[in-house]
C-alpha cells in the first residue's frame, strides 16, 4: 500500500488534505471541549463549525 501510495501524486494529495481535515478536527474538537465548559464560548464554535462544513461540501 505504501509503494503504490508513493507513486500516485493524487494520493499524496488527499493524504494532506486529509492531514489538514484532521488538524481541522482537533481544532474543533477542542473547541467544543471549551465550549461545554465555558457556555459563552459555543457561538464562536458554531461559527467556526458551519464555516468548516462549507469548506468541505
Amino acid at each position: 500500500d505504501f509503494s503504490r501510495a508513493s507513486k500516485g501524486p493524487s494520493l499524496s494529495l488527499s493524504l494532506s488534505s486529509f492531514l489538514q481535515w484532521v488538524s481541522n478536527f482537533s481544532y474543533l474538537a477542542n473547541c467544543i471541549v471549551k465550549a461545554l465548559s465555558l457556555r459563552d464560548s459555543s457561538i464562536l464554535c458554531r461559527s467556526t463549525l458551519s464555516s468548516l462544513s462549507r469548506s468541505y461540501n
